[in-house]
């Protein structure tokens, strides 16, 4: 069987809601997407962001840009993702979204909060000291109810 890319899960799991009378679904997690940015705003694409370039202006080019967007959802090892973050720490508008159940971390690393949610806002917080975060996340998810198509935890950071 062939392997499905993060964008193919996304357009299978809106198909699930699809009906005659609805054309187009849009998740939650991504329309909060949509909604951050707005179409003007140029934004620099890093990850996952094929299903995004539909309806933002995203490019690939860090010196045109002062958004960013985030999309984590294959195997990243968290000092990799610290790299990232880093790299846009000042950037005016930035949305990241994690695949928790795809962040590792180092196992000789023992000052790591138990909760994932907990522990990836705990990261981006030492990173982003002086920017208001907004997060969402799905609390007591612990693996079930996985939603394929868009990552669960989202920060929207300004």
């Amino acid at each position: 069987m062939a392997r499905l890319k993060s964008h193919d899960w996304r357009v299978q799991q809106q198909d699930f809601f699809k009906n005659h009378l609805v054309k187009e679904v849009e998740f939650v997690q991504d329309q909060r997407v949509f909604d951050f940015f707005s179409k003007q705003d140029i934004i620099l694409g890093i990850g996952h962001v094929d299903y995004f370039k539909k309806k933002l202006n995203i490019i690939n080019n860090k010196k045109k840009c002062n958004h960013c967007l985030v999309v984590i959802n294959e195997k990243t090892l968290d000092l990799d993702l610290i790299k990232i973050l880093e790299s846009i720490k000042n950037f005016k508008k930035i949305c990241i979204s994690i695949n928790k159940f795809k962040l590792y971390t180092e196992s000789h690393r023992s000052n790591i909060i138990e909760d994932y949610d907990e522990a990836i806002l705990d990261l981006i917080k030492k990173i982003f000291v002086k920017k208001k975060i907004k997060h969402f996340f799905v609390k007591n998810l612990k693996g079930f109810n996985f939603n394929f198509a868009s990552p669960t935890t989202q920060f929207f950071i300004k």
